[in-house]
């Protein structure tokens, strides 16, 4: 029997595979978003569910859109992995970031969730 995950805001980083590892060994306050123990509530509760969900999953949080995601996004980044995590959006996806950061932008600033259907992202995962 295996037990359900639960975001546990106190204990965020204590599970999460591989990316959960790396998590906890990264250096946040070499990053926007500054060492764990400030993030705020409602983040820390992102990752929670981020970290234990089977589904590939990637936050964009802060100004600079920092990226955290789980065990199962990590392919979609291909070589782009591990070094994402941390890492600001518009770094981690130049050749895409002309369609997306709009997307994105619309989201930041008007709160405008955004949907496309069947769209075609040529990204560099692997060289």
């Amino acid at each position: 029997m295996t037990r359900a995950a639960t975001p546990n805001p106190d204990g965020f980083l204590s599970d999460g595979g591989e990316m959960g590892e790396r998590m906890r060994a990264f250096d946040w306050s070499t990053s926007s978003l500054g060492e764990p123990a400030g993030w705020p509530g409602t983040l820390k509760t992102a990752v929670s569910i981020c970290l234990s969900s089977r589904f590939p999953m990637l936050l964009w949080w802060g100004p600079e859109l920092t990226m955290i995601y789980n065990d199962p996004y990590a392919p979609i980044l291909g070589d782009k992995h591990p070094g994402a995590l941390g890492s600001s959006g518009q770094s981690v996806w130049p050749e895409i970031w002309d369609v997306i950061g709009p997307m994105l932008a619309g989201v930041m600033e008007r709160g405008e969730a955004t949907w496309s259907r069947d769209q075609l992202l040529v990204m560099n995962r692997n060289g």
